[in-house]
């Protein structure tokens, strides 16, 4: 900017560059560690809940795409908004993590009527068959499991093995009855 006096003005320089924007977004339900990769190579890991922002920012223009690399350990996290075209600055990311759940079962020998089954104190289960069972609802990872005989067999008196134990990261199996 500035007057034009009487000879031309030739020293104008102009400068461009491409914007560019940070992807950004909030993680919320995490009791470990997750790691986020944004385009397969900008690595983020978080241990806490809250906002976090990739270190690499991106041109305009350019596409994002995050994904999961590592699920902490009983959970299981998963993201809306992951991928998209930079407009601006991205902060709608939302990784949402749950503890993951799993089957309690196990095997019935030895039954010749019908008896009924109960774990935690409400996933009632009638068995009136010998061979393998599983109970309805799934149990969170890290959770306590206690299955028990809610009601016996007529004159049959059922014991149950295997019976207590916290969750671990697979379906349990090897309840015995």
């Amino acid at each position: 900017s500035g007057v034009v006096g009487t000879s031309p003005v030739d020293k104008v320089v102009v400068v461009c560059s491409i914007d560019s924007y940070q992807v950004s977004g909030a993680v919320s339900g995490l009791t470990g560690t997750v790691e986020l990769l944004n385009n397969g190579g900008d690595l983020l890991t978080i241990s806490a809940n809250g906002g976090f922002t990739f270190p690499v920012p991106l041109a305009h223009g350019a596409g994002y795409a995050v994904t999961v690399r590592t699920q902490p350990v009983g959970q299981t996290c998963s993201g809306s908004n992951g991928t998209g075209s930079m407009q601006g600055p991205v902060a709608n990311l939302a990784v949402v993590c749950a503890a993951n759940a799993y089957t309690v079962g196990g095997i019935v020998s030895g039954l010749a009527g019908t008896l009924e089954l109960v774990n935690n104190g409400v996933d009632v289960l009638a068995i009136s068959a010998n061979g393998t069972f599983t109970f309805a609802a799934p149990v969170a990872f890290g959770s306590t499991c206690v299955a028990t005989v809610r009601t016996q067999a007529l004159n049959e008196v059922c014991t149950v093995t295997n019976d207590t134990g916290t969750m671990g990261a697979s379906n349990v199996v090897n309840v015995a009855i």
